[in-house]
């Protein structure tokens, strides 16, 4: 695969030029201009390479090798930007993926959204399936303040890779998680997701793109008890729908 760069004089040229902004934010840099093609997935910038993520965010270092610091403030910015970067269309599709999976006779279900952010997507979750438990849990602290304010008919909680998720074992019927599992999810995190999933439960999530997906991550998950069940196409180019569940 042939990545595609803009050299440091060539990115000045685009702001110059072309009304690229690139805003510089805890490391990171921002394309504010969304009038414009986004710039290529990887560009040469001051000496550095950065990847694009969200079409508008570039980073630093590739998102499945972040630390978690790194992820947070990633976090932070899209959160900042939400409006902006955020494609509603595109994201109550991946919400109807979701609930896709979920039989229609069944009821008064528990269910995590791992990641939630700020819950606007949790709560379309939530009014598809207005009977069961929904919870919605994140590494960012300004995320669920901003759920808990505008959405308090969902259960928040804020969580970090040192302290066991707020659940009991076997908790939760199904898992979904939209757009996170390309970052470096911890091994902590993987096991306690295996930890509060049912016998029978599903964990469903999706990637930003495939070329972002680490193998690393289903040997976590293949050590923690999880299988792949099943691998669904997208209805976008690059992504798929993976469903795993608990080894017997």
């Amino acid at each position: 695969m042939t990545l595609l760069t803009y050299s440091s004089s060539l990115i000045k040229k685009l702001v110059n030029s072309n009304g690229h902004s690139l805003e510089y934010i805890d490391g990171f840099y921002v394309d504010k201009n969304l009038h414009r093609k986004p710039l290529p997935s990887v560009i040469f910038h001051h000496g550095k390479l950065y990847y694009r993520y969200m079409d508008r965010i570039f980073s630093p270092t590739p998102i499945k090798k972040m630390e978690a610091k790194q992820s947070m403030l990633m976090c932070e910015i899209r959160l900042k930007y939400f409006d902006e970067f955020v494609d509603d269309a595109y994201n109550l599709k991946v919400i109807n993926e979701f609930i896709s999976y979920i039989p229609p006779n069944k009821h008064r279900l528990n269910i995590l959204d791992f990641g939630c952010g700020n819950g606007k997507y949790t709560l379309g979750l939530k009014s598809r399936v207005e009977q069961s438990e929904v919870f919605g849990v994140d590494i960012s602290m300004n995320a669920i303040k901003c759920a808990e304010k505008n959405y308090p008919n969902i259960f928040w909680f804020h969580i970090n890779d040192q302290t066991p998720l707020p659940f009991q074992d076997g908790y939760f019927d199904f898992i979904f998680s939209s757009f996170v599992m390309h970052f470096n999810i911890s091994k902590f995190f993987i096991c306690e997701l295996n930890r509060i999933l049912a016998k029978n439960g599903k964990f469903i999530f999706n990637i930003y793109n495939e070329k972002y997906f680490s193998n690393e991550l289903f040997q976590h998950m293949e050590k923690s008890g999880f299988r792949v069940d099943e691998i669904k196409p997208s209805f976008q180019t690059n992504q798929s729908f993976y469903m795993v569940k608990k080894n017997k």
